[in-house]
């Protein structure tokens, strides 16, 4: 091998590492760190001073460009928000900002035994709309009457609804 093919063989060596390096380094920039920070959003909801069971949370941000967060109330009442950033990164909490907040439950469409997916398309599109269990208000975002400013000292939400 002569000296210009040698030079040339690491000319390749070393593009090849850069490259290597680089790609690294771009993967590792996709780690959650490069999101912007969360913090916790907790909180109960009751109607009629009932704890509300299975209600989806809506946290709506209030800039156009901003993030929402999403949770869902457990057999308590209780939530906790995530934010989907990526379908590799969820975390728990929102984005610093404002927000209004939606709350929403529906009654759930039970399928009779035994039918196929088309059977079941067919079921669904002869039924009525579907039934909100809660004033239709708190579904939407801008006539809840809710909303939270999201940041480092956010306490635990008391959403009680009413009719």
């Amino acid at each position: 091998m002569t000296n210009l093919q040698s030079g040339s063989a690491m000319l390749n060596i070393r593009s090849l590492s850069i490259a290597l390096l680089f790609s690294i380094s771009l993967m590792a920039g996709c780690s959650g760190s490069d999101y912007p920070k969360t913090y916790a959003v907790t909180g109960v909801v009751t109607y009629q001073g009932k704890a509300v069971e299975g209600a989806s949370i809506v946290l709506s941000n209030m800039l156009p460009t901003g993030l929402s967060a999403n949770g869902l109330t457990d057999s308590n009442g209780k939530f906790t928000v995530k934010t989907y950033m990526s379908p590799d990164y969820e975390p728990n909490g929102a984005i610093e900002g404002e927000y209004k907040i939606a709350i929403q439950k529906w009654k759930v469409v039970e399928f009779p035994p035994n039918l196929s997916t088309d059977e079941k398309m067919d079921y669904l599109n002869k039924l009525p709309p579907p039934k909100s269990l809660l004033p239709m208000r708190y579904s939407d975002p801008h006539q809840s009457g809710f909303q939270v400013t999201v940041n480092k000292d956010t306490v635990p939400l008391q959403l009680d609804l009413v009719d």
